[in-house]
């Protein structure tokens, strides 16, 4: 199977429109993050969503394995582009415990 990307443009947005209105999503943070940009990810509905400069788009995995693969490539992508990604639960220990069952605790704040 393959991973399903959904794209469209916000005009005159912002990302804080996401980080209020997602709801069971983690914050992805870099160093990049500013109001025009950012980046949220979801451990159940295996779905990350990136926001940047009014382009959104969005990734769901068909499972978790494919789902591992896309944040595991993200953050290579990010460390290969002198960056970092760090997955923030927002407090969330049923969220947290959702990475780590993946096998993404390392990727955690």
């Amino acid at each position: 199977m393959t991973i399903k990307k959904q794209e469209y443009f916000v005009e005159s947005g912002n990302r804080y429109h996401f980080d209020w209105k997602l709801k069971g999503y983690s914050q992805v943070d870099t160093n990049q993050d500013a109001w025009y940009y950012g980046h949220w990810a979801n451990p159940f509905k295996f779905r990350l969503i990136g926001y940047v400069e009014g382009d959104v788009s969005i990734q769901t995995a068909p499972n978790k394995e494919e789902f591992i693969d896309l944040m595991r490539s993200t953050a290579k992508w990010f460390k290969d582009n002198d960056d970092e990604l760090k997955i923030d639960c927002l407090l969330n220990e049923k969220t947290e415990q959702a990475w780590k069952d993946l096998g993404l605790a390392d990727l955690l704040h």
